[in-house]
This record gives structure tokens, C-alpha cells and sequence, in this order.
């Protein structure tokens, strides 16, 4: 059985759609099997594709510290419609900067606490720019 990784992204400026297309790079290699890779902009991603998918990668610049008006706004859109969906996926977020002094520059943290994972059992993540 597929799972489905959402890709919602907000790519501004040339150096976060670069790090977006390695991240669909890599998400979409083929050596990775059972898994469809959704893009979509932060400003046109549905509620119901949120629910529908079984991972979720969010990518975002860092914009004085903090994830993109265009992010946060898809999430205010779709909170009371995902709430009770999604709550254990937002217990414990985090967020991965490449000015963080732990943190690499293409880091991918699972928004559920591990940093590891694969496609049978995939958490969501946020990669900040």
C-alpha cells in the first residue's frame, strides 16, 4: 500500500526553492518505493489534503525566527478542521535551522520526536531556511 508525503512549502527566495527541489529530489528518488510525494504552495494547500496524507515535510524561511506568514496562515486556515485529526502530530514540533549550531542544512526532524523514519510509518517535519 502507498503512503502519500505532502510537501507544502513556501519558496520566496531562490535559496529556499533550491533547498525545496533537493528536498523533492530526494523524496522522489527512485530508490524509494511506495511512497507519492504531493507538492503543494503553502497558499493553496486544502485541509483535506492535510488529512489525506500520511507524512508531511513543511518548508519555510526562517522570517525573524519563525516559520513564513504564508505557512502559518495554511495552518490558522485548516486548524479547527484538523484539531482533533491531528493533535498527537503537533505535540512535540520541530523546527531545523542551518543556524542552529545542532542542526545541518538539509536536516529533516519528524514533528512527532524522532529523527529517523521510513515510508512504512512517516511523521511530518519542518525545514527552515
Amino acid at each position: 500500500m502507498s503512503k502519500t508525503l505532502l510537501v507544502v512549502h513556501h519558496t520566496p527566495s531562490p535559496y529556499t526553492q533550491e533547498m525545496f527541489e533537493a528536498v523533492v529530489a530526494g523524496a522522489t528518488d527512485p530508490e524509494i518505493d511506495g511512497v507519492e510525494v504531493v507538492r503543494r504552495p503553502a497558499l493553496t494547500v486544502s485541509p483535506v489534503e492535510m488529512l489525506e496524507a500520511d507524512g508531511y515535510l513543511l518548508g519555510s524561511p526562517a522570517n525573524l525566527g519563525y516559520i513564513s506568514g504564508a505557512l502559518k496562515l495554511a495552518f490558522d486556515q485548516s486548524y479547527y478542521q484538523l484539531l482533533d485529526s491531528m493533535i498527537a502530530l503537533i505535540e512535540s514540533p520541530q523546527v531545523c535551522s542551518p543556524k542552529l549550531p545542532t542542526c545541518k542544512r538539509w536536516s529533516v526532524y519528524r514533528l512527532a520526536g524522532s529523527c529517523s523514519g521510513s515510508a512504512e510509518g512517516f511523521g511530518g517535519g519542518v525545514v527552515v531556511a
